[in-house]
């Protein structure tokens, strides 16, 4: 079923009638049942109440249920004590209605004050509200056909918007759950995130996909397992129904455990379908038995050799089933679980459910979208304390539990679909030729939908690697000095502008793919290669159908970034920033070979705090250089950092450390480099001349060979403070880098940048050779935000950090800011602390961090793998 629907925050609200169905069947006292123990329904309600009143609806009309009257009036069950609830948490007045239907709730309801709140007597007094019911016999009955019509034709007058906020009644086709009679009918905040957590696991999972399931009895999940055998890679089958399945699979005695014998039958079918899909199924190999149902029996272990003895039963799977368990997750990048592993209310018997929560925990704190539904499982949540810390704890059991087994829930479906057009349509793409902070022509495209502008403009690098998607530039010596881009501006305006209208700016990779495999097609050894359109044209729509396409989720870029990446949206990871404070190589003048040396503030305690130890450390280096160099040494290069005329590498890090020093971060503060070093290579001899700048020649100490060169950075790592080193050898020297990663790569981290150039082709072969640890993520080498993801994700996924990068030829464009964040690569390079265009990402970060609060934290010594 579509997930997609219309949310409150879609419709106009102002001056209308909300009526909202909300889930207030609250625990009560059971001596006094006036009393709510538990408001936790009440306060998740709370964010789409107070959404239609913050933009001025004229009542909010709130309709509920209350435990079980069975279609008769039951005083213990009504819903007065909510309506106090509920006011003291809005701090406003609530009006409480004795009834939720008929001539007087109608007349209070017509034209109340602005702004007023009016909570429905329990819908279910009304036995047309479930369709059945009990009568004051206990006889069951069903309800009227034409009443039940008429009831909710009562409800339908009630307000001129119906809004959906009680997904754990969803499976019903309860009257007030469907909003019959009204025209508009749509999400609350909570039902749209739980279609939101669920969509992720069953419209569009990024993969592996791992299903994992309890439960007492097979019979009670076989839709379940069936349905989701079409969507995993893995499943792992605990509780009491594995024991039917390692009976039927092994011929394992299971003692008193639970069997199935019904669902025994289907064991061999759902195997088959397992093998036939190519799904990994995960049973538990040993166990923890005990001799009673309870804590007071003989407790202890057995294995799939030993079987369980008769008078013992399974109630936990044991340690060695854990680790496979803990293997299994810790692949999947998408986990969706419903049902425990044993019987974890007992402390005895709660191991492997407590050891998965905890796992579950870890690989969500990595990346991974977990999602528990089931009440179980739910409580399990509860218990461990852990409903913030997975990606989502559905609120509904039941619904949850339909909904995976590919059920079409009533209450969902009732609901509009969200438009696929309107503000999410592609009116216009529109390219222009503008400069860059080198003053050299790029590309700026503005995308128009019906709504709103969304403007993205693309870099552009110095020192470029020779396997790059293609820059294309006019190549008019006559005009720009043949760095014009009039030609990817007229590739965008004739092309691929018009191919894009009328798309879904939502549809990312679809739109990206239709530029690079439709539109452009080229393709060389490496992947597309986008020498027909050009890389800079294409990545200029791309970026701004990205900005779009956040704009139209009603999400921030770098929320959107995270979701369409299959990353978390709800927690996130402010990068270190790498400030390039020294500039050699093709960046400068001096006879510095290396083309950046960089600080990085890992022992700050926040984005902001780096931010400050940055900007201190480089006006302090500022003051050293001036005083050994001269003022004239203090002018800055392209990404804002010095180029003193220091005569080799060392003698630039002694004055780098000297500034530290005297800043007074020397604790906080790391080293990095970018070593540029396909810049000096000289192929035909095999060697490295870190003195190639000089016209003279060089000095003969200077020319390096492989373990030459190797022995120079280990001189470095055994000096200074140093934590990264990026592109240390010759974009095609393998065989270089592999020596390199033997040596140092466990404790450094090695960047490719031209080695890799943002490519996944070059990044599987460098996870194959063994070449390095980390990429450097530059959007514009690859040319489309959908295959920059796609390098990312496979690096991290590898274990790998992940720097995202600027070029040095930037524009005021924000984008890699969002980008990080979204990613949660846990670092960045953007230039130094000065130049607009470098500080434009800076600042955008500074604005992320402080919008945040608690949802983020700063990725600091770990940032090489938040």
């Amino acid at each position: 079923m579509a997930l997609n629907k219309l949310r409150i925050d879609s419709v106009d609200v102002a001056g209308k009638r909300v009526f909202i169905r909300v889930d207030f069947n609250v625990p009560q006292d059971k001596k006094d049942p006036s009393v709510i123990t538990n408001t936790q329904r009440i306060d998740a309600a709370l964010p789409t109440i107070k959404y239609c009143l913050d933009k001025g609806c004229k009542s909010v009309v709130l309709c509920s249920h209350l435990g079980r009257p069975d279609g008769s009036v039951v005083e213990k069950y009504s819903l007065a004590p909510v309506a106090k609830c509920v006011q003291e948490k809005l701090g406003k007045p609530v009006t409480f209605l004795k009834d939720c239907c008929g001539p007087e709730v109608e007349a209070a309801c017509a034209n109340p004050a602005p702004g007023s709140v009016i909570l429905l007597e329990n819908c279910r007094f009304h036995l047309e509200e479930e369709g059945k019911g009990v009568d004051k016999d206990g006889n069951k009955v069903k309800a009227d056909k034409e009443k039940t019509k008429e009831f909710r034709a009562s409800i339908a007058k009630l307000a001129d918007i119906y809004c959906s906020d009680a997904f754990g009644t969803a499976h019903r086709a309860h009257s007030s759950m469907v909003g019959e009679g009204y025209s508009v009918k749509c999400s609350g905040f909570l039902v749209a995130k739980e279609l939101e957590a669920f969509a992720k696991v069953l419209d569009s999972p990024v993969k592996p996909v791992c299903a994992i399931l309890g439960g007492a009895k097979v019979t009670d999940k076989i839709q379940l397992i069936k349905n989701m055998l079409d969507k995993v890679d893995a499943m792992i089958i605990g509780g009491g129904m594995a024991f039917t399945f390692i009976k039927v699979l092994h011929g394992m005695n299971i003692g008193n455990s639970l069997f199935d014998e019904e669902g025994a039958k289907i064991v061999p079918e759902i195997m088959e379908k397992a093998k036939a899909k190519g799904v990994d199924i995960v049973l538990p190999i040993d166990f923890v038995i005990s001799s009673k149902f309870g804590e007071d029996g003989e407790i202890k272990t057995a294995t799939l050799a030993s079987g369980i003895p008769e008078g013992f039963m399974g109630l936990d799977c044991g340690p060695e089933s854990i680790v496979l368990n803990s293997n299994t997750i810790a692949k999947s990048k998408t986990i969706v679980w419903n049902g425990p592993m044993g019987v974890f209310e007992m402390a005895a018997f709660e191991t492997g459910t407590k050891a998965m929560m905890d796992k579950i925990v870890e690989v969500t704190k990595s990346g991974a979208v977990t999602v528990i539904g089931g009440g179980d499982t739910a409580t399990a949540c509860k218990k461990y304390d852990t409903e913030d810390k997975v990606t989502h704890c559905s609120t509904g059991g039941g619904a949850s539990l339909e909904l995976l087994e590919g059920k079409v829930l009533p209450g969902v479906a009732a609901l509009d679909d969200a438009p696929a057009g309107g503000s999410c349509q592609i009116l216009r793409v529109q390219a222009r030729e503008i400069f860059d902070s080198r003053g050299n022509p790029t590309v700026e495209v503005d995308l128009c939908t019906p709504t709103a502008l969304f403007r993205a403009a693309v870099p552009s690098g110095a020192s470029t690697g020779i396997y790059e998607a293609l820059e294309l530039r006019d190549g008019d010596k006559g005009r720009l000095l043949g760095k014009g881009v009039l030609k990817a501006v007229k590739n965008v305006n004739e092309i691929i502008g018009p191919k894009l209208v009328g798309m879904d700016v939502r549809e990312q990779k679809k739109i990206d793919e239709a530029m690079v495999q439709e539109l452009d097609g080229s393709k060389n050894e490496w992947g597309w290669s986008k020498s027909k359109l050009g890389a800079n044209a294409i990545l200029a729509v791309s970026m701004a159908v990205c900005r779009a396409g956040a704009a139209a989720s009603q999400m921030p870029l770098y929320q959107y970034i995270a979701k369409i990446s299959g990353k978390p949206t709800d927690k996130f990871v402010m990068p270190v920033p790498s400030f390039n404070v020294i500039n050699g190589g093709s960046h400068a003048g001096n006879r510095l070979a290396c083309q950046e040396f960089m600080i990085l503030p890992v022992g700050a305690a926040s984005f902001k705090e780096a931010m400050i130890i940055g900007a201190e450390v480089y006006h302090n280096l500022k003051s050293v250089i001036k005083k050994k160099y001269g003022q004239d040494a203090c002018n800055v290069g392209d990404e804002g950092g010095f180029a003193p005329n220091v005569q080799d590498n060392n003698e630039a890090l002694d004055v780098l450390m000297e500034a530290i020093k005297k800043s007074g971060h020397e604790g906080k503060v790391k080293i990095g480099t970018d070593v540029a070093a396909s810049e000096f290579y000289k192929a035909e001899e095999k060697i490295y001349d870190l003195d190639f700048k000089n016209e003279g020649g060089g000095a003969a100490e200077m020319k390096k060979s492989v373990p030459q060169l190797i022995e120079y950075y280990k001189s470095w790592l055994s000096k200074y403070p140093f934590v990264s080193i990026e592109d240390p050898f010759d974009q095609d020297d393998w065989d270089a880098y592999k020596m390199f990663m033997a040596d140092v790569g466990k404790d450094t981290q090695i960047v490719g940048d031209d080695l890799l150039v943002t490519n996944p082709t070059r990044v599987k072969k460098a996870l194959e050779v063994g070449a390095c640890n980390a990429l450097l993520l530059k959007v514009n080498q690859i040319g489309s935000i959908t295959e920059a993801i796609e390098a990312a994700n496979m690096s991290m996924d590898a274990g790998w950090g992940v720097m995202v990068s600027h070029r040095s030829g930037e524009t005021e464009d924000s984008f890699i800011a969002d980008l990080v964040v979204g990613l949660r690569t846990g670092q960045i390079k953007t230039g130094a602390p000065c130049r607009s265009e470098r500080l434009a990402k800076y600042n955008q970060l500074i604005r992320i961090e402080e919008e945040l609060g608690p949802l983020c934290s700063f990725a600091g010594v770990n940032f090489r793998r938040p």
